[in-house]
């Protein structure tokens, strides 16, 4: 009887073990998946470390052990739906952010050894962009419309940019013009966007993203300049630059300048 007895706590020590070893693991494959939270906008030319803030609505609080405690927390928490977390430190605090589409708010005050992590599919050859869940790729050569977007659909099968809020406007100008600030040798401050409009017997169409060449989504919201679109119209097909500081413009699609090329996240 005693050797059952000891018998039985010793498979329920093992198991109990393996379990544990087992959840630490798991927890360790989480957080290879996840990496250090950045931001391009919040210091000029640098990329930042950064922390969600933790008021925003859809954030749910929890306690935690270490960051792949608390992503493996927060992956229950959210139905496998994370977008990333904060860990803090020094009072073991998580705070698990959903994916949604929404505008994050982030912050680059670090106080109390907060540290953040994301998860996405961005390839290495982009940026990702933590507060709108973007990932885009500015190319310094500057070509006309089509070649720019041929490039884009080149490049990891992106395309050129698509603005779809007054917010995503603003993150696209503030990226792009940190990313011209740190190359020395960029020259100009406007970029190509997916937008164009063709003439059809005379008339002009109506604004259309064009991603790809089999591909129009008509243009709901727009961001012109004074002036702009050019009116009367001139009879060519015009596409929409960004002028950075100023907002769109329509020009000629021959014309030349930088593409900011984006890959659709999930």
């Amino acid at each position: 009887m005693e050797f059952t007895l000891k018998l039985s706590s010793i498979i329920f020590f093992i198991i109990t073990v393996t379990l544990y070893c087992y959840a630490l693991q798991l927890q360790n494959v989480y957080q290879a998946l996840f990496t250090r939270a950045l931001t391009y906008l919040k210091v000029y030319k640098r990329e930042t470390e950064i922390c969600f803030v933790d008021t925003m609505d859809m954030v749910v609080k929890l306690q935690a052990g270490s960051a792949a405690h608390c992503i493996s927390k927060c992956r229950v928490a959210t139905s496998m739906n994370l977008k990333g977390i904060n860990y803090m430190t020094s009072v073991g605090s998580c705070s698990c952010v959903p994916k949604m589409n929404v505008l994050y708010n982030v912050t680059a005050d670090l106080t109390g050894g907060c540290l953040a992590f994301v998860t996405h599919d961005c390839p290495l050859r982009f940026d990702y962009l933590v507060e709108n869940h973007k990932c885009y790729s500015l190319q310094f050569t500057a070509n006309d419309w089509n070649t720019s977007r041929s490039n884009c659909n080149n490049l990891l099968n992106s395309h050129p940019v698509v603005i779809d809020s007054s917010d995503e406007n603003t993150l696209v100008r503030l990226y792009s013009l940190a990313e011209i600030a740190r190359n020395p040798n960029a020259t100009m401050k406007q970029i190509w966007t997916a937008g164009y409009r063709i003439n059809v017997n005379g008339s002009p169409t109506p604004f259309y993203w064009a991603t790809y060449p089999d591909q129009n989504q008509l243009i709901e919201e727009f961001f012109w300049t004074i002036e702009n679109p050019g009116v009367p119209y001139n009879g060519r097909t015009n596409c929409i630059r960004y002028i950075l500081n100023i907002g769109w413009a329509d020009i000629i699609c021959t014309s030349q300048m930088y593409v900011l090329c984006e890959v659709d996240l999930h």
